[in-house]
């Protein structure tokens, strides 16, 4: 073989490789401290482009990334599974309970104006935010919600500033089309 046709050969395979990345990959900037402290404002994350229709893999605790229409707009937002199809959510003074279980928080650390929590969910566990002083904010609760077939319930990690399921009600897996999997934080 030639050595034109060998390097015409890798560089053909480069770019393949290159173009199928950019279309099962991607990566996010976080505008905002929604996912704080997982995803402070500023971090960039990539993750898995769903190429075949809805996923049907999401599992709780997944970070997931979804198109949601505002003011006339489309976003993309990046939210935690918490509950999925069929289940029954509550939140009851900033404890989740699903299916009328609670998951487990325990204080990690205080950090500024919020206590940072490790919130336990079967499997999974994962930090979240709460400010030192809740009790009766409106954030603190929402009530029971069965979460319909084809959608997930989604939390941001910072609990009091995330416009996030408690607002907008569940998500459907339609609108779902990446899974978080990588973060970094730039400048840090």
């Amino acid at each position: 073989m030639s050595q034109k046709l060998k390097i015409a050969l890798v560089c053909g395979a480069v770019i393949v490789l290159l173009v199928t990345a950019r279309m099962l990959f991607h990566t996010w900037r976080i505008p905002q401290n929604g996912m704080y402290p997982s995803l402070p404002k500023g971090s960039m994350v990539l993750g898995r482009e769903f190429l075949q229709g809805p996923p049907t893999d999401i599992q709780r605790g997944d970070v997931v990334v979804y198109e949601r229409e505002r003011d006339g707009k489309v976003y993309d937002f990046i939210w935690r599974v918490v509950g999925l199809p069929g289940e029954t959510i509550e939140i009851r003074d900033d404890v989740v309970f699903i299916n009328s279980r609670p998951l487990r928080q325990e204080v990690v650390k205080v950090e500024g104006e919020s206590d940072i929590l490790r919130e336990h969910a079967e499997q999974t566990s994962y930090l979240i935010a709460l400010p030192h002083t809740r009790s009766g904010a409106k954030d603190s609760n929402h009530p029971s919600i069965v979460v319909p077939d084809g959608s997930v319930f989604l939390l941001g990690d910072n609990r009091h500033h995330a416009f996030d399921s408690r607002a907008d009600g569940p998500v459907k897996l339609g609108a779902i089309h990446g899974r978080v999997f990588q973060q970094w934080v730039i400048g840090q």
